[in-house]
C-alpha cells in the first residue's frame, strides 16, 4: 500500500463510532453511548469525507433521542431516531429520516411505536438507502410468525411504498440494492437478546427466498452478496461468534468460502463493491496475540490480506474507495482511514 495516499480523519478524543456506512470517500456513522448520564452521546449522525479529510455533524436529535445506524447513498443519508417509553415498559417510539447531502433537506419517511420486547426492550427499525429507495423494518407479528417483521421499501423522495416483505422471524441485519433486500433473520432469545437458528434471505419483486443457513452480517453490491456464516453460534444458541466464516456468491447462487485457512480464527464485518469483498479477519492465536487485518477477495485475484490496519472495520464505498475504522485505542484516538483501490498492491 502507498502510505502517502492514505487519508485520515481523526475522531474527537473519547468518541467511538457505533455503525458506519460508506459511499465513495464519504462515511456516515452514529456514536456509542446513547443513554449516558450526560444525555449527549449517541444523539448525533456524523459525516466524514476522506477525500477532503473533514468531519461534520450531519444531524442532532431533539429531546435526547438516539440517532441510530445510518446508511448513505450518492446524495442522501438515512437513519432512525428513537426514544424509550418513560414508563419503563421497554417500548420505544421511532422515526425514519432521509436527508439530502447537497441541500440539507430532511424528511420523515415513517414513524411508529415498537412494543415487542427482544430481551429487556423493543428493537428500533433498521434502515438502508440506495439511490431513491429506502428500506426500513416495522414490527409485524402474526399467527404462525409471532417474531415476524415487515421490510418496507419506499421512495426516499416521496415516501411512497413500493414493496412490503413480511419476514418469518426477527430481522438481524439487512442491506438494500435497488428494490432488492438481502437480510438475515432468526429466533430470539428473550432473556439475553440475541438471535439464533439464523438464515439468509433475499426479497425481491413479490416474495422472499431462503439462500443459506447460519448467516449473520450481510453485504450486497452489483448482485454480489457477502455474509458471515457461523454454524456454531446459530445452531447451538451460543450468543456469540465462535468461528465465523466469510461467504460470497454472485447472482444469489450458492455461497463459497473465501476467508483464509489455515490459521483462521474468524471473519467479521463484510463489505462489497467494485467486484471486491472486504472483511476483517482475526489471525491471532490462543496466546492472546490476536491481530485483526483487512482482507480482500475478488474473482480474479482471490484472497489477500492488507498489511496496514489494526482492529479494522472495513468499508468498500464503491467508486474505487476502500475505507476502514481503527479503534485500537478504544475511543481515545479512533481514526477513519481511506485510500483508493489503485493505491493498493491488490488488485494489481
Amino acid at each position: 500500500m502507498d502510505e502517502s495516499r492514505v487519508a485520515t480523519v481523526k475522531l474527537p478524543p473519547g468518541m467511538q463510532a457505533h455503525r458506519l456506512a460508506a459511499n465513495g470517500p464519504r462515511v456516515v456513522f452514529d456514536e456509542i453511548g446513547y443513554g449516558d448520564e450526560t444525555g449527549k452521546l449517541g444523539t448525533h449522525i456524523f459525516l466524514a469525507d476522506l477525500s477532503r479529510q473533514t468531519l461534520v455533524t450531519l444531524a442532532t436529535t431533539g429531546n435526547g433521542d438516539a440517532a441510530w445506524m445510518p446508511d448513505i447513498t450518492d446524495n442522501a443519508a438515512a437513519w432512525s431516531e428513537w426514544h424509550s417509553d418513560p414508563s419503563g415498559s421497554g417500548a420505544l417510539s421511532w422515526r425514519v429520516f432521509v436527508q439530502r447531502l447537497d441541500t440539507g433537506e430532511r424528511t420523515v419517511i415513517a414513524s411508529g411505536v415498537n412494543r415487542r420486547l427482544e430481551g429487556t426492550s423493543a428493537v428500533p427499525p433498521l434502515v438502508q438507502i440506495d439511490g431513491d429507495m429506502v428500506a426500513y423494518t416495522v414490527e409485524d407479528p402474526a399467527p404462525g410468525r409471532e417474531w415476524g417483521w415487515q421490510i418496507i421499501v419506499a421512495s426516499a423522495t416521496s415516501g411512497t411504498i413500493a414493496h412490503r416483505y413480511p419476514t418469518a422471524f426477527s430481522v438481524y441485519q439487512m442491506t438494500l440494492e435497488g428494490n432488492t433486500v438481502l437480510y438475515t433473520e432468526g429466533l430470539v432469545d428473550e432473556k439475553q437478546s440475541f438471535k439464533y437458528a439464523m438464515r439468509l434471505m433475499v426479497a425481491r419483486s413479490t416474495s422472499s427466498t431462503a439462500l443459506a443457513d447460519d448467516a449473520f452480517e450481510v453485504a450486497l453490491s452489483d448482485g454480489r452478496a457477502a455474509w458471515i456464516s457461523d454454524p456454531d453460534s446459530s445452531r447451538n444458541r451460543l450468543g456469540m461468534a465462535q468461528h465465523p466464516q466469510l461467504m460470497t456468491s454472485s447472482g444469489f447462487g450458492s455461497g463459497m468460502l473465501v476467508s483464509r485457512e489455515p490459521g483462521f480464527q474468524g471473519a467479521f464485518w463484510p463489505s462489497t463493491a467494485d467486484g471486491i469483498v472486504a472483511w476483517s479477519e482475526d489471525e491471532g492465536g490462543s496466546d492472546g496475540t490476536a491481530a485483526n487485518r483487512l482482507a480482500l477477495w475478488s474473482q480474479a485475484h482471490g484472497t489477500v490480506l492488507v498489511d496496514h490496519a489494526h482492529t479494522p472495520l472495513p468499508l468498500l464505498g464503491g467508486h474505487g474507495w476502500l475505507l476502514w475504522y481503527d479503534d485500537s485505542a478504544q475511543g481515545i484516538n479512533a481514526v477513519l482511514h481511506g485510500t483508493t483501490l489503485d493505491a493498493l498492491a491488490y488488485p494489481s
